[in-house]
Parts: C-alpha cells; sequence; structure tokens
C-alpha cells in the first residue's frame, strides 16, 4: 500500500540509502515523514470555499463550506484538464499566493533528488498558468507551508530541513526556512533561519495564542540509523533509519516575522500526521496528531487559550491498525472541528475493511466514532475535504488505486464522499482522470479554483511506468 505525498518527497530526496529496503520498512519511512497544514483560524475554514479565505489556506486539511451557493444545483464535476509540471511532482498545497482572491496551487517537485516548487496561478475560472518559484528548501525538506508570517500583507513559506545527510548523528542541526513573499507571486530566498529542536517531522500553522499573528506548529523527532549488517554478497546494508526524541513544537510568532524559542511537548511516539482546528469549541485552536505505533493512535494537545498546550490526549482505536491522512471540518454540523482518517481494520483477517473513520469532536474534550466503508483501496492516504456539492455540508474525497494493477487498467478514480449530514457518507460518485491508464497518485487536494463557491479537486499523478509522464489534473464541480 502507498502512503501519502510528503513522506514519499523526504524519502526520495533525504533517504536515498533506503531506496531498496523492504515495503516493511518503507512504510516506516513514509510514515515518518513530513507534511503541514496551511493557516486557518479556529472557526474558519481553509479551503477559501466556504468560511473565509485564510492566508495560506490548506485545502488538503480542512474545507467546511457551511455557506452553500444559493439555488446551487449540483451537476458532478466536469472532464478533468491536466496540466503538465515541469518536473516529478511530490505534493500539492493550494494557497492564494498572488493575492487577488483567487486559491493557486503550489506543486513541489524533484529532479535527480534537488526539490524545487512550481505555482500554477489560477488565471480565473479555475484555469492555471504555471510558473518556477525561487524557493530554496533546506536540504531534506518536507513539504512548505504558507502564511503571512511577518505582516506586510504578503504570502510567505516556511519549511523544515536537516543536514545533507539526511540521517540525524546526534548533531540536532534541525532547521526552520522561511522565505518571505516580496510581492503577488514573488519570493526573498532563505530570509530568515531558526534550529528546530528535532532534525524531522510536521509543520503547521495556526493562531495559537489569538494576537492575529500565525504561529508554526512543529511535530518534530530524529533519525537515528541503528547500524548496519553484512549481506549476503559481504556488503554492508543499511536499515531504514528509526525515528527517535518525539516531541511538538510551538513556535509563537512575536512580529515582523520572528519567534520566540518553542515551547516544547512530549508525544509517545513519532508522528504521522498533523493538522489544526478547534476540536472542543472554545474558540481557541488546538492541534491534532496522528501518531504511529503498533495500533495508530489519534492525540491531541488542547490549547489552553493563551497559545499552550497541555499533554496530548489520545484516542486509540481497536482493533484498528493504521489511520492514514488527517482531514479537518464540522462534518456533523455541530459548530465543533471533526477529524476524518482512512482507517485498515483487522488486516489480514477474513472481515478485513477499509474505512473512513470520522472522529466527531465534544466540548468535554472526548471523541466519538462513525465509520464509512471504502469500497476500493486508496491509492494515496490523504483526507481531502470541502464542499463539492454546495450544499454547505463538508465532503470527502480520495484518489482510489485503479482495478488490475500491471496490466490493462481504467485510468485513476477519485472517489467523491456526498456528506449526510451527520458525519456519515453517501455511497460515493466515482470520477475517472484522464491520460495515462496507469498512474499512481501522489497528492489530492481541494479548493474553489473556479470561484462558484463550491469546492472543486486537483490531482497530481505520475506514471509507473518509463518515460513516467506526470500530470496535475484539475476537477472543476459544476453546480449551477
Amino acid at each position: 500500500m502507498r502512503r501519502g505525498n510528503a513522506g514519499t518527497f523526504r524519502v526520495l530526496l533525504c533517504c536515498p540509502l533506503i531506496r531498496s529496503i523492504t515495503s516493511a520498512l518503507l512504510l516506516l519511512s513514509l510514515a515518518a515523514c513530513g507534511r503541514g497544514g496551511l493557516l486557518h483560524k479556529s472557526g474558519q475554514a481553509s479551503d477559501g470555499s466556504s468560511r473565509g479565505d485564510q492566508d495560506g489556506a490548506d485545502a488538503s486539511n480542512k474545507g467546511d463550506g457551511r455557506t452553500p451557493k444559493p439555488s446551487c444545483t449540483f451537476k458532478g464535476f466536469a472532464n478533468p484538464v491536466a496540466y503538465t509540471p515541469a518536473a516529478e511532482l511530490y505534493s500539492l498545497r493550494v494557497a492564494d499566493v498572488t493575492g487577488d482572491g483567487r486559491p493557486d496551487i503550489l506543486a513541489v517537485e524533484s529532479t535527480n533528488g534537488v526539490a524545487s516548487l512550481e505555482l500554477f496561478t489560477n488565471t480565473g475560472k479555475g484555469a492555471f498558468a504555471q510558473a518556477t518559484l525561487p524557493f530554496v528548501f533546506p536540504p531534506n525538506s518536507g513539504d512548505p507551508v504558507a502564511a503571512d508570517f511577518n505582516g506586510d500583507g504578503i504570502l510567505d513559506l516556511a519549511s523544515q530541513g536537516n543536514s545533507a545527510t539526511g540521517i540525524d548523528v546526534g548533531t540536532d542541526d534541525g532547521v526552520l526556512a522561511f522565505d518571505f513573499g516580496t510581492g503577488p507571486g514573488k519570493l526573498a530566498s532563505r530570509a530568515v533561519t531558526l534550529p528546530s529542536p528535532q532534525t524531522n517531522g510536521f509543520l503547521t500553522v495556526g493562531d495559537f495564542d489569538g494576537d492575529g499573528r500565525p504561529d508554526l506548529a512543529f511535530a518534530g523527532y530524529d533519525y537515528q540509523m541503528m547500524g548496519g549488517f553484512v549481506t549476503d554478497a559481504g556488503g554492508i546494508a543499511l536499515p531504514a533509519p528509526e525515528p527517535t526524541n518525539f516531541a511538538m513544537n510551538v513556535y509563537r510568532n512575536t512580529g515582523q516575522g520572528n519567534f520566540a524559542a518553542p515551547a516544547s511537548y512530549a508525544n509517545p511516539t513519532f508522528f504521522s500526521d498533523l493538522v489544526t482546528g478547534d476540536f472542543d469549541g472554545d474558540g481557541h485552536l488546538d492541534i491534532a496528531e496522528l501518531a504511529s505505533t503498533t495500533a495508530w493512535l489519534l492525540g491531541v494537545f488542547y490549547n489552553a487559550g493563551d497559545g499552550s498546550f497541555a499533554d496530548e490526549a489520545t484516542f486509540g482505536p481497536n482493533p484498528d491498525w493504521g489511520g492514514f491522512g488527517l482531514g479537518v471540518a464540522d462534518f456533523n454540523g455541530d459548530g465543533i472541528d471533526d477529524l476524518a482518517t482512512v482507517t485498515y481494520l483487522r488486516p489480514n483477517a477474513s472481515d478485513e475493511a477499509i474505512v473512513i473513520e470520522v472522529w466527531s469532536g465534544a466540548r468535554d474534550r472526548s471523541f466519538a466514532m462513525v465509520t464509512t466503508e471504502i469500497t476500493a483501496v486508496p491509492d494515496v492516504y490523504q483526507v481531502a475535504t470541502g464542499d463539492f456539492n454546495g450544499d454547505g455540508k463538508p465532503d470527502l474525497a480520495l484518489a482510489l488505486q485503479p482495478a488490475g494493477r500491471g496490466g490493462a487498467a481504467p485510468p485513476m478514480p477519485v472517489a467523491v464522499y456526498i456528506n449526510q449530514g451527520d458525519g456519515t457518507f453517501a455511497a460515493p460518485t466515482t470520477y475517472f482522470l484522464s491520460g495515462a491508464s496507469e498512474l499512481l497518485t501522489n497528492a489530492i487536494v481541494a479548493g474553489d479554483f473556479n470561484g462558484d463557491g463550491v469546492a472543486d479537486i486537483a490531482v497530481a499523478t505520475t506514471g509507473r511506468f518509463s518515460p513516467y509522464p506526470v500530470a496535475v489534473h484539475v476537477l472543476l464541480s459544476q453546480c449551477d
């Protein structure tokens, strides 16, 4: 099974020694790789399609859609339009980079292991023009996150990386790097760097202390190489780095893009995803994470109201084997943010299943969980949220595996699950991507690209066979 976008990116760029390891070790490495959310404030959607367009909104994490378009009649999605990126794709982000009120698409790409960032500028009505951004990633970086960190009204980007080796040897050489915007779609490269307590992890953004400035949260861990072993051929093989020293670190913005030393909160194991939302309805932004353990854990760091966080509350579903991807929205309409994950139940058993688990937040800081079964295996474990049919309720979209891998197969299916209003979802409607029939998905995100008040979908794909064609597919929702 494949895991989501940024994990692939970090493994390929920072862990070249482990490309040939077993599937189990690869899964470990992917789970220990980073992605981050973009800025939104408590009680507001962040895909620009619903309850307010936030600076650097992350549509892949949250998109409620509580304001339906008047007299909207949903007619499904138009045929996808494919754009050819400049290099191999690893992840997508949605943000208004040009400041014109339209959500653009940021594509993280790589050429021969060198990371780059391409901007798909929204030219109106859901069409895009392409340009390369002069964004300089730290070595071995994960996805960037976006917000106006220095308060000048222009979108900035931040990323986190470590040394050039990709292996932590106790040097504590993690770094946060900021590329401040100098104008619409323009960046000043690596203007500021800060040390990070751990060398790898996930970034997400939010105004945690309520002062109107975007703060950063970094779910961090160190990589520790556990020693090599002698192969049959007499060479030394290196196992995957093992994550150690786990913590969630909160950097509070003190103004003009400056940050106080981070407050650190311990975590029992390494992280595999990180998002923000108000999960207890108190008006303060909390931080939720997936932790990778033998039986996965959903954890929430609840905000005390001043940007400090209590010890993590964990919710361990049993006998679930793994939870992947975190979608955030108020799925049941009670005014409190909820979480959605893709989860394996009872793997290798006769009643094995893959489900969408929706964890409904409550004011007493508990979670109730309902499930919706998935009839096909996801191709990338990301959960895109948005109001896709214009009824004011947040829906879900997943990229699924095509049938018949290894032979003739239909194009890549994208499944849209319509919210029934109570946190459960109707049977999905499937839409197929154009292009090659044998595809791998790298990312799926949502945003209102054509400005009709209803969320659209973008999917990044790579061909399975040489010459490995790459594309960004845009599916526009038709709602009149």
